[in-house]
């Protein structure tokens, strides 16, 4: 059975497609203008800049141009289904009540169908002729992203001319301030002569489908029957309008209608029909129920009106400062996408202090609860926009180490006698391809140490130490690797290893930790080792492996487990703390549902998706092995450093054969990959 939060939910949905496109649209304008060009720009170029950039208004559109259409079928469909949805749960409540008051049998629904026709018609009309055609029109210099994308560049011009800003701050600046003006235009003006935003408009018409529908079909319903009492529901807080009514029984006829009970009010009395009466415009009263006297029970408590108006401006504050988090994340997204490192500090303190001040107020006011859908930002809903069409980089790839160096290296290890001809040349081909200048360095310094050996007849892939276990299939192509990729994956455990000595001049550093072992009934305390360069104490990669996947799940709305510490003892520090815990639990089971939920697509695209698997099953945030069918299952992650050489061998091999994989890693384990980065330096310069 469909209730009242599915319907609202459902239409939160919906609106969240715009806002989603609106961020899709903004990231390819930052593409298509971020670029070297503006980088090396002058104040002298500046003007060149700019009616560049200009003539390629329609390229820009271009780049947006499948994302919008995506967002407008997308949309029209998801209102038509939710229209659905709240003709068939207002008929089938309101008949409930509706054939108890009367005795009557169903009856027809043919007035309902008219209504919803015209609701139908009056929402998809205001969405596509307001919001839809600002987006898609021949006329392409007129779109709002059009707009958008003119509006960016004319002010990041104007901000380089003055001489104050750099190209890339002024670009910045620009989208910064494009986005508290509201971002994308839609094509509604108010009476005022106010100009509505996409987002403003979309969520106002959108949220306002489930009250204004339901209610007319619950009405229409009720005429049907010639029945008119309802009681109306009761809720801590309520505007002006429907504050003096609820929790009471209130006719749905004007008094002037002959079916008028003068024992109870009517909503006419208190602005029906009108966007700011009872069940206007983002009134939360339309799941109103059919009363009987002396049948049914009204167990409603409502509190005073004064008081649920009051309350109803606190909770407007709490609103307020929801979208000025969502309008934050959506900042700090456009500043990892312009590479403004300050933005980004900017942004997320903005963000934390913010969801802070969230906090205090929600924990003052009893009434209030943390609506965390609310302070969202969605970026999966929309398909990605084509690429930006730039002019190709005839550059080609000019590497300080050659082929041969590399090949030299290998040579000297025994690759070839253990694997024959075929595989070597095989080998030889794709260091020869590799255009990763880093691991050109890291392989050329360090294949000399490792020594192989094919193990096609005793066994698995693996490393130990230097020297790399592999198969004759580990070259080959599989359903969830690329060609090489398996091999790479191997040599980076062995680099991994091999480099302790070079760096720390020895094969083996404590950790500062003791772990006890139970031998042979007794138990025995040792040393606790790191074997590998990636699980030397002071990189912490662990940690920020852990980190980075709660972080890009819960987008800094939860203190992770890690970040929680020990429980105080402080009666009121204590109740904070249970609170925080609490929600980063809830966050835990967010990333649990995050894998459920990518399970399907993970294993349509598994070379894609193989690597992160075992990558999430070594972070121990799910509950089953193997979250996409691939991991080494959880007793291999009990013994230290395990997670770390594994982080760091899957990021070498995608790196090395695999792009999607290399993305998808970079994309949900940021800060884990800088420090794999950070590491092949390190072992790069431990050889010079």
């Amino acid at each position: 059975m469909t209730t009242s939060k599915d319907l609202t939910n459902k239409a939160s949905d919906i609106a969240n497609i715009y806002a989603d496109l609106q961020d899709e649209i903004l990231k390819q304008i930052i593409k298509r203008l971020n670029t070297k060009d503006l980088a090396n720009m002058s104040q002298d170029d500046v003007l060149k800049w700019q009616i560049q950039k200009l003539n390629e208004l329609g390229n820009a559109n271009g780049d947006t141009i499948q994302a919008i259409l995506k967002a407008v079928k997308m949309s029209t469909k998801g209102l038509t289904d939710l229209l659905n949805m709240i003709s068939n749960t207002a008929v089938q409540n309101a008949d409930t009540g509706l054939k108890t008051a009367t005795g009557l049998p169903t009856q027809p629904t043919n007035h309902v169908d008219t209504v919803m026709k015209a609701y139908q018609k009056q929402t998809l009309g205001d969405i596509n002729n307001h919001i839809n055609q600002s987006l898609i029109s021949k006329n392409f210099k007129d779109t709002a992203q059009a707009q958008a994308y003119t509006d960016i560049i004319n002010k990041t011009v104007a901000k380089v001319v003055t001489g104050l800003k750099s190209p890339q701050q002024a670009l910045a600046d620009a989208v910064y301030q494009w986005q508290n003006q509201g971002g994308l235009k839609s094509g509604f003006v108010d009476k005022a002569g106010h100009h509505w935003t996409m987002q403003g408009y979309a969520n106002t018409v959108i949220q306002s489908t489930v009250p204004r529908t339901y209610g007319a079909i619950t009405k229409q319903r009720m005429n049907d029957y010639n029945y008119h009492l309802v009681l109306y529901p009761a809720h801590l807080s309520a505007r002006e309008a429907c504050a003096p009514m609820q929790g009471h029984v209130v006719n749905m006829v004007p008094t002037s209608d002959p079916n008028f009970d003068p024992h109870y009010d009517t909503v006419y009395n208190h602005g029906y029909g009108t966007p700011g009466g009872a069940l206007g415009i983002n009134c939360s009263h339309w799941n109103f129920t059919v009363f009987v006297p002396g049948v049914s029970t009204n167990n409603l408590h409502p509190v005073d009106p004064d008081t649920a108006i009051a309350n109803a401006k606190i909770q407007q504050d709490q609103r307020r400062m929801e979208r000025a988090i969502r309008q934050s994340k959506s900042k700090l997204q456009a500043a990892e996408e312009l590479g403004d490192q300050d933005g980004i500090k900017h942004f997320k303190l903005q963000i934390r202090n913010q969801q802070s001040a969230v906090r205090q107020l929600v924990k003052k006011h009893d009434f209030l609860s943390r609506e965390y859908s609310r302070e969202k930002v969605y970026s999966s809903k929309i398909t990605k926009a084509k690429p930006v069409t730039q002019e190709p980089n005839k550059t080609e790839f000019k590497s300080s180490v050659k082929d041969s160096d590399i090949i030299n290296a290998f040579d000297k290890a025994n690759i070839k006698e253990a694997f024959g001809e075929e595989k070597y040349n095989q080998f030889k081909n794709s260091i020869s391809n590799l255009k990763d200048e880093q691991l050109r360095k890291l392989y050329a310094n360090y294949g000399q140490d490792l020594e192989f050996e094919n193990v096609s007849k005793t066994g698995g892939n693996y490393a130990s130490t230097s020297t790399v276990h592999l198969s004759n299939s580990a070259f080959e192509d599989n359903k969830i690797h690329e060609p090489m990729e398996t091999v790479y994956h191997e040599i980076g455990h062995a680099i991994d290893s091999t480099s302790m000595n070079d760096v720390f001049g020895k094969q083996l550093i404590p950790t500062g930790r003791q772990i006890k072992r139970r031998l042979s009934g007794k138990t025995y305390t040792f040393d606790e080792q790191a074997s590998h360069l990636s699980g030397e104490p002071s990189v912490d990669l662990g940690k920020t492996i852990k980190q980075d996947l709660f972080d890009y799940i819960n987008h800094g709305e939860a203190k992770s487990p890690m970040q929680m510490g020990k429980k105080p003892r402080k009666k009121a520090e204590k109740a904070i703390w249970l609170e925080e815990d609490s929600k980063s639990w809830e966050g835990v089971e967010k990333i649990r549902q995050f894998i459920r939920d990518t399970k399907p697509t993970a294993l349509e695209n598994m070379k894609k998706y193989s690597n992160m698997s075992d990558i999430i099953e070594g972070t121990g945030y799910n509950v089953f092995d193997h979250p996409w069918n691939v991991g080494h299952g959880s007793k291999y992650w009990n013994d230290y450093g395990k997670e770390e050489t594994e982080f760091f061998a899957e990021y070498t091999s995608s790196r090395a054969t695999n792009p999607a994989s290399l993305a998808l890693i970079k994309e949900i384990f940021p800060n884990a990959a800088k420090i794999c980065d950070s590491l092949i330096d390190t072992m790069v310069e431990a050889k010079k």
